[in-house]
């Protein structure tokens, strides 16, 4: 999708102007070589991303018009909007003869994209956000430098920089996805085989970083590595980093006053509770015990980690990179 001096640039459409909307059409607008449009209903938010340069078009109540009328000559459509419109705009750059990148991670949505891709002449790029995405890339490294004796934990978190009530947690992203990771199976590597282990669960305390935080299973994330690497692993299991303390709540809600028996309450609770926080941090950290020879012989821990703190939108914040993560296997 690039273009030469003279030529025009090409037209991107980005749908959802949230804040992963804004840093994805300032990303690409920066370079000069696109020129971004962004679709987004917020009337608060079209005006944020009109003095922040962008070019904003309104969905208005029909998805499917505001798009069949604004995609001619559309090179490319970026989803960043909510997992359950994501099929829907899929089909529709198809049809328009656009090609489509995502950044979902939710997994029912996933697989209905996946079969719009089947159908689509166009090129398909699904799951190209933190995790699946940046996560599936650096793992699947750390995998091919651990070898087929390895027993692999990824730990992932987009988390407050600051935890500042008892779940340590906001109202950041959209919840769409958290929903998605906290009620699915987990699928993972056990004994060479796949195994789905429940969703928040295998507590363990970790430091990263020099920062303590608690990790779980949550799903979703590495499926399709998962799949990818039956037989060739001894293990693999993907959590999720949180501040210390929120499982426990998580289940009290969950548990205790059963609202994992009505999902509904549970997300209109954290929407409307939940505080709006700009002060985010992403942290990842991969986790490889080898073993040498048979169960009883030597074994290799090694470990990778890094964190995105605050900092500039448009080139994805500050990286921070230091001593590995250290810990007892998973």
């Amino acid at each position: 999708m690039g273009t030469h001096e003279s030529e025009a640039p090409a037209k991107i459409a980005v749908v959802g102007g949230g804040r992963l909307g804004e840093a994805v059409a300032l990303s690409l607008q920066s370079g000069g070589a696109y020129r971004v449009v962004v679709f987004e209903s917020d009337e608060e938010r079209q005006g944020h991303l009109a003095a922040q340069g962008l070019e904003c078009r309104d969905l208005g109540p029909s998805l499917r018009g505001a798009l069949e009328r604004n995609l001619d000559g559309v090179s490319a459509v970026v989803s960043v909007a909510s997992a359950s419109v994501a099929p829907e705009v899929a089909r529709l750059a198809r049809d328009a003869g656009c090609h489509y990148v995502d950044a979902n991670e939710d997994i029912a949505a996933r697989s209905a994209v996946m079969d719009v891709a089947r159908a689509s002449d166009t090129g398909f790029a699904i799951g190209c956000g933190l995790a699946p995405g940046l996560v599936s890339v650096l793992l699947e490294d750390m995998i091919a430098r651990s070898g087929e004796s390895a027993e692999v934990t990824a730990f992932v978190g987009v988390l407050p920089e600051q935890a500042t009530n008892k779940l340590g947690y906001a109202n950041m992203w959209g919840l769409d996805g958290l929903m998605s990771e906290y009620f699915g199976p987990c699928k993972a590597l056990a004994g060479n085989g796949v195994t789905e282990l429940p969703a928040l669960s295998r507590l363990e305390d970790v430091t990263v970083l020099g920062q303590r935080f608690e990790a779980f299973t949550t799903a979703g994330s590495i499926d399709e590595i998962v799949e990818r690497h039956q037989g060739r692993l001894r293990s693999l299991v993907f959590k999720t980093l949180r501040h210390p303390g929120h499982l426990e709540m998580i289940r009290f809600l969950l548990e205790d006053l059963r609202l994992s028996e009505r999902r509904y309450m549970f997300r209109n609770l954290l929407m409307n509770g939940l505080p709006q926080v700009s002060e985010d941090m992403v942290v990842i950290s991969f986790r490889a015990r080898i073993v040498s020879g048979s169960d009883a012989g030597t074994t290799e821990e090694r470990a990778w980690s890094l964190r995105f703190l605050p900092g500039d939108r448009r080139l994805g914040g500050r990286l921070a990179a230091g001593p590995p993560l250290r810990g007892p296997a998973a």
